[in-house]
């Protein structure tokens, strides 16, 4: 049985997605891309994941559920809701900034601290 990809965005909307659908018979997956959370170099995102037999069915299931509201997901779109929205470029670059100069400056203090020990001999 091969997976297709349905849909890509914030595991906490795959997540929402993969229950509606498991809650209509369909079978769901959801995989993380955590690697490059933990890196620190884009937002976490997810796949939702469906077998390629009934990927236009749960396509369907998805668009309906979202049209007749009993999937409450208007405010929960990806990139519209403003509570889980990225950062915002500035803010990500001022700690990018605080990172590496936090990283530098501690490399002087090292290099110092090993220059006056090795005069004090």
């Amino acid at each position: 049985m091969a997976f297709v990809t349905l849909e890509v965005g914030p595991s906490w909307r795959m997540q929402l997605l993969q229950g509606l659908l498991e809650a209509r018979g369909f079978t769901a997956l959801v995989q993380e891309d955590g690697l490059n959370t933990y890196l620190g170099q884009a937002r976490p995102t997810a796949q939702l994941q469906v077998p390629e037999e009934v990927a236009a069915a749960a396509r369907t299931a998805v668009a309906d559920a979202e049209r007749d509201g009993s999937l409450p997901l208007e405010g929960l779109r990806y990139r519209s809701n403003q509570r889980f929205s990225e950062p915002q470029p500035v803010r990500a670059l001022l700690l990018d900034v605080a990172f590496w100069l936090t990283i530098f400056l501690t490399a002087i203090w090292v290099i110092w601290f090993l220059l006056h020990d090795a005069g004090a001999v």
